[in-house]
């Protein structure tokens, strides 16, 4: 997932039935390709609009991990509400 950058561990697996599942990726690796999609082509505000979107609907998130993979995509976490350059 995302050209291997995603931890697989963070991936979400729900069972369909005894011989199916769906992998999905971690929110946090959803939010910082949105960013980063954004960050390929601004005048496209529905990226961006998406990264908040999902941000804003997470139970919980882990910061760390979302920062990082923000990062490594080339998004800008301050576009998130509430993110600040100091925040850890």
């Amino acid at each position: 997932m995302f050209e291997g950058r995603a931890d697989r561990a963070q991936a979400v697996r729900f069972e369909m039935d005894a011989a199916n599942a769906v992998v999905l990726p971690a929110m946090e690796d959803l939010i910082a390709d949105r960013l980063a999609q954004y960050e390929a082509n601004r005048t496209d505000e529905s990226r961006l609009n998406q990264a908040r979107y999902l941000f804003r609907m997470a139970e919980a998130l882990d910061m760390a991990y979302l920062r990082r993979r923000v990062a490594e995509e080339g998004g800008d976490i301050l576009l998130l509400p509430g993110e600040t350059p100091d925040a850890s």
